[in-house]
């Protein structure tokens, strides 16, 4: 008798826990998850259309001072060269001249990506605010729960077993995006 009621005892413990168990578990359905490249935003076949016009804007107006520190630059290898077929204190005068021109030239040059960088973050900003509330709004009809942004992925963290998914739910975005007044 007593061997039946610690049986019954046993048995009552583990149908208890069972049910707590089950209880405990919740039965929410597994998340959407969409993959998108962010990279491709900025691509000039196939990206934002408004982003891509602000850069190409910002490109061709930095190109002139591109083109500027490129012959700066010319300028500064031809005194270098001039300098390597003299010798004494013409050739010294020559390396100097060459060397305050590299300084002038990495100084310009640090200030035009400074400039650059800055400006390229006024532009952009508004754009990439109203594609966060739209990415936002395209993920709720299209009942994503989770969206990744593989371009940010610094340390290797995402596999993509078939990175073709990542292409179109990016350009299914896009194309929303480029949709949008």
């Amino acid at each position: 008798m007593k061997q039946l009621i610690r049986s019954l005892a046993i048995t009552f413990c583990m149908a208890a826990f069972a049910c707590c168990t089950v209880a405990a578990q919740t039965t929410s359905p597994a998340p959407k998850i969409a993959f998108i490249n962010g990279y491709d935003f900025e691509d000039s076949k196939i990206g934002v259309t408004k982003l891509v016009n602000v850069l190409d804007k910002l490109e061709a107006e930095f190109k002139v001072k591109q083109n500027e520190l490129t012959a700066l630059q010319k300028k500064a290898e031809e005194l270098e060269k001039e300098a390597k077929t003299l010798s004494g204190q013409a050739a010294s005068r020559k390396y100097e001249e060459a060397e305050k021109m590299y300084n002038s030239l990495k100084q310009r040059a640090q200030s035009l990506q400074d400039e650059f960088q800055a400006r390229r973050q006024k532009e952009t900003s508004p754009i990439y605010t109203k594609m966060g509330t739209a990415l936002v709004q395209w993920s709720k009809q299209n009942g994503y729960n989770v969206v990744v942004d593989v371009s940010k992925d610094q340390n290797g963290m995402f596999f993509i077993i078939d990175p073709a998914i990542v292409n179109i739910t990016t350009a299914n975005f896009i194309k929303y995006y480029n949709a949008l007044p």
